[in-house]
């Protein structure tokens, strides 16, 4: 695995080094052409015949999209379809999960196979492409060249992990990017932050976040030791997502385009709420605008506005895997998010003019109480099993466990 980490690294890197220059040195009205082709080289090389599943699926796509402006069913056979291929492969993941918890040698066999295999961002391709659909429907995106699109679907440098991005705003940034002195070192020292963050302090917090994750570590520890290593696994987390979101915001800067943040320091926010505004923000935003909105949103009555944040937060758990541990991960982020709702609709006008409510102690006492909730949540979202998290959860809060 770290073998096959050092591959990954060394071709983004070749990759991040040679495609400004070919994206520069490439006439503005082709520069869409540069960086579909940049993007399906790099795929092919990261997911092999994969490359040709996202290329039918984009092409599929488009030509429902010329449809979908006179009847909108074919926008919802798009979005069926693609949600469908995403199930497929997720659900399909799950069950060999299950059949590795019965009997190893079958799992050994289907992996052989290739069947517990998911295309490398197909989760991030499908919101892609379902945002695109809408957006299209809407008459949000306006006319465009088929190859603009696919620079948009397969632009390289937010393929393995996002930021999710709009066509509107990107294909804007495309045909604009500059090749300045200024984007270069901006590009240069972001992704240099971003291994910083990765290989210096995540993978250095990496030795002490195990403990909780496994059986034999989470019945052998203490619960002050189970404290600690859920407390590293938080930091880790954070420093190893936003490293990658600070890899793909350099790359892209190195070619002219901004693309969106993805974090925004969550971990300094005063409340669950503000941490989501700022955690993996172009997910939850796509999720408000695509799913909440549409449901209803805030404007239903409470107990529909309670069900709609916790289908989005199950959906932000589904999308980072098909198993109970990311589902009952989502259950409870949308469980402290509808708590806040409630809390702000009916408690906090009443206190929110108190001069401690604003005060810097409160707000300390509030970014801390933030963390240690987001931190239990951690227990779900990274124990090997259900059972593993549960034991965590008792004897962490010494319930005899």
């Amino acid at each position: 695995m770290a073998f096959q980490n050092i591959i990954l690294n060394v071709i983004f890197l070749a990759f991040v080094i040679i495609s400004p220059l070919m994206f520069f040195l490439t006439p503005r009205k082709y520069r869409s052409y540069t960086i579909s082709l940049i993007g399906i080289i790099f795929y092919y090389l990261l997911a092999g015949p994969f490359l040709f599943l996202i290329l039918g699926e984009i092409i599929f796509i488009y030509i429902l999209t010329k449809k979908s402006k006179k009847n909108i069913l074919y926008a919802e056979i798009g979005i069926l379809a693609s949600l469908f291929l995403l199930a497929y492969y997720k659900i399909r993941i799950f069950q060999n999960a299950v059949i590795f918890a019965v009997n190893s040698i079958i799992l050994q066999d289907y992996f052989l196979k290739g069947s517990i295999l998911l295309p490398l961002g197909l989760s991030f391709f499908t919101f892609l492409l379902i945002h695109y659909l809408i957006d299209c429907r809407k008459g949000k995106i306006k006319h465009h060249k088929f190859i603009d699109f696919v620079a948009f679907v397969m632009f390289f440098p937010t393929i393995a992990a996002g930021p999710l991005r709009r066509f509107q705003n990107f294909n804007k940034e495309l045909y604009r990017a500059r090749f300045t002195a200024n984007n270069v070192f901006i590009g240069t020292i972001r992704i240099l932050f971003g291994f910083f963050k990765k290989i210096v302090i995540a993978d250095s917090l990496a030795v002490f976040a195990t403990n909780f994750q496994n059986l034999s570590g989470a019945t052998t520890s203490t619960p002050a030791e189970l404290w600690i290593s859920i407390f590293a696994y938080s930091l880790m987390i954070y420093f190893d997502f936003s490293a990658l979101a600070d890899i793909a915001v350099g790359s892209s800067r190195l070619l002219g385009i901004k693309v969106p943040e993805n974090f925004n320091n969550p971990y300094l926010k005063r409340n669950i709420a503000l941490f989501w505004r700022s955690w993996h923000m172009t997910l939850y935003k796509w999720l408000v605008d695509y799913v909440y909105i549409p449901l209803g949103g805030s404007r239903a009555s409470k107990i529909k506005t309670i069900r709609n944040i916790l289908i989005i937060f199950v959906l932000i758990g589904l999308w980072h895997g098909v198993s109970t541990n990311f589902v009952l991960w989502g259950l409870w982020h949308g469980f402290l998010v509808a708590m806040y709702k409630l809390y702000s609709d009916h408690m906090k006008p009443k206190v929110q003019n108190n001069s401690f409510y604003s005060s810097r102690y409160m707000t300390i006492i509030s970014v801390l109480f933030t963390f240690f909730l987001v931190s239990i949540g951690w227990v779900f979202f990274a124990s090997s099993t259900i059972d593993v998290s549960f034991i965590v959860i008792k004897k962490i809060f010494l319930l005899g466990a």
